[in-house]
């Protein structure tokens, strides 16, 4: 009887806290999908699935005939932009293999909140390299991290720009709170001597607290971060390189707009698609389901778009962008994968530069 009393005793401190507060949030991210599912039937529902099917009634097929020549200019400059990223930490990766594994990641992220599943391409980078997971890791991160900055900029223009009507039910003076809040951290991200300050913060919580490996990635993360700002050439071609990206995904799901004759000029796709893009990639649903249709209602719907309209462009800018891109990536994933157990030979830097 006391042995079997004891036996609690070896079971580590925080153990039996730790566990629920881990099931609750697999049990959330388990959810997620489901949650996204029945928003997206609520919408159709409100809407009517009737009324979304008659505004493909006058649809233009031949305009999709263009979907693989902005989603082949989209993906080149992904790849393009994230192996220059991999070149400035000295890890030498052929430009076919990374827009191949960026196409898994991008599958990985459209099946996970947030896009958080686009970490999957440090496997790639690792077991094809040898480099070590945190500098991998540091790659994919940065990468997000100027994806990120020019997609605020562009919805801060769009904010500051779009027609809100005063009767509407979007919160505006928040939203351009919100946005100025982000633009802050991302400008701290990039200013001298944060790491210095910000991790010594870090390190108050009790999760971080006995893990100096964390602190030394982040010091080095920051420090990478700020020496590619002060690197003018560098940091300009990764910022523009992900605004032209945008760019083109923004033609793209114009002329997806036209295909189904959604009735929206130019200037207002121009400011209403950054919005309903961010919409889309904030981790409240999976590939934007439900959240960007909501979006899309409410902001086309400034401008005299019906609702079966935006629903009918949402769902048809999904199967034709994003699940085409998704598509990809699983052809890919079958081309290039993971070998787990079983090390390729790293690549050599000629090697790299011959690919």
């Amino acid at each position: 009887m006391n042995e079997q009393r004891s036996l609690p005793s070896s079971v580590p401190p925080g153990l039996e806290t730790s566990r629920p507060k881990r099931l609750r949030g697999s049990l959330a991210l388990k959810m997620l999908p489901l949650l996204a599912g029945l928003l997206y039937g609520l919408i159709l529902w409100r809407v009517g699935p009737g009324k979304i099917a008659h505004a493909f009634a006058d649809f233009r097929p031949a305009y999709l005939l263009l979907t693989p020549l902005f989603l082949l200019a989209m993906v080149f400059l992904k790849g393009l932009k994230w192996r220059l990223i991999l070149r400035y930490y000295g890890i030498p990766y052929p430009i076919k293999e990374s827009i191949m594994t960026w196409c898994v990641g991008a599958l990985a992220g459209g099946l996970t909140p947030g896009q958080s599943g686009e970490v999957l391409k440090i496997l790639y980078v690792k077991e094809r390299t040898g480099h070590p997971y945190a500098q991998c890791l540091n790659t994919v991160i940065l990468d997000k991290v100027f994806e990120l900055a020019s997609m605020l900029s562009l919805v801060a223009i769009a904010l500051l720009l779009f027609p809100f009507k005063s009767s509407g039910s979007l919160p505006y003076l928040p939203f351009i709170a919100g946005i100025a809040i982000i633009g802050v951290i991302i400008y701290a991200l990039l200013s001298h001597g944060f790491a210095g300050r910000i991790i010594p913060l870090l390190f108050t919580a009790p999760w971080l607290h006995k893990r100096k490996d964390v602190g030394a990635v982040l010091q080095r993360f920051f420090g990478e971060l700020v020496r590619i700002r002060d690197d003018g050439r560098l940091f300009l071609l990764l910022l523009g390189l992900s605004l032209l990206t945008w760019a083109i995904i923004f033609m793209h799901l114009y002329v997806i707009a036209l295909a189904v004759r959604l009735g929206a000029s130019p200037p207002e796709m121009l400011l209403a698609l950054p919005l309903i893009t961010f919409v889309g990639v904030l981790p409240i649903s999976l590939s934007g389901l439900g959240s960007r249709d909501a979006a899309a209602i409410f902001l086309l719907g400034s401008f005299g778009v019906p609702a079966e309209g935006a629903v009918a462009w949402s769902t048809l800018s999904f199967l034709a962008h994003s699940a085409v891109t998704m598509l990809l990536g699983w052809v890919f994933m079958m081309v290039l994968p993971p070998i787990l157990g079983k090390k390729r030979m790293p690549i050599s830097p000629s090697q790299s530069r011959r690919q």
